[in-house]
């Protein structure tokens, strides 16, 4: 039970992060996401809930006899390479692995003066160091996905969770991925109740109640 209560009202591990215009990549020379707002998104399976899907049936979400499995990293990976117009990086440190999705169009590289330029604008002294050799914006949509406890196997289910992201792309990521693996519960950072996903769903719906819209 207090590992489901966990998953109700500590979703997304505090991951929301109020940003005016950019957030700086260190993985990268230097990388701004004009975005809002970036937060982050829990994903679990309706069986996991136990005793909660009580509390979600009387919030309008109905899991009675829903089940589903976690995706296989493989399977990530292939419905992300199939997002037209757009781009995946993938990542692999210890257990960790991540997909980093951006949409094509939507990645502009300049270089380091005018990414210095850009900083004396949006930024402050502290990232000016990031942007010696060059500088990418991100100005359409992006999503980064995590699989926190990679073992190495990418054909062995795994959970996962989205860092951050833009709501258009998480919610196509996730009705591709339900087509698969069966109806997921998401939940953003600072949401009350977590969204069903079912494949087939309508996009724009999704995308709008992942907004809160």
């Amino acid at each position: 039970m207090t590992r489901v209560n966990a998953t109700l009202s500590g979703v997304s591990r505090a991951l929301t992060r109020h940003v005016a215009r950019y957030t700086h990549d260190a993985s990268t020379p230097f990388t701004a996401r004009r975005d809002e707002r970036m937060s982050g998104y829990a994903v679990s399976v309706p069986q996991d809930l136990g005793a909660q899907g009580d509390w979600l049936g009387e919030h309008g979400v109905d899991v009675g006899g829903l089940r589903a499995r976690w995706p296989t990293p493989s399977e990530l990976l292939r419905v992300l390479q199939h997002l037209a117009g757009h781009q995946t990086d993938t990542t692999e440190t210890l257990d960790l692995l991540t997909f980093s999705v951006t949409e094509t169009a939507g990645v502009q590289h300049i270089s380091a003066n005018e990414a210095r330029a850009w900083l004396d604008e949006h930024g402050d002294d502290a990232d000016l160091a990031g942007a010696e050799q060059g500088f990418t914006i991100i100005q359409g949509g992006w999503a980064e996905l995590r699989v926190p406890d990679f073992t190495g196997d990418w054909n062995e289910p795994h959970p996962f969770d989205f860092d951050g992201g833009s709501a258009d792309l998480v919610a196509r990521i996730m009705l591709g991925v339900t087509g698969l693996t069966g109806p997921l519960l998401i939940m953003q950072e600072g949401a009350g109740v977590p969204v069903l996903v079912r494949a087939g769903a309508p996009h724009d719906a999704l995308a709008a109640r992942l907004r809160g819209a």
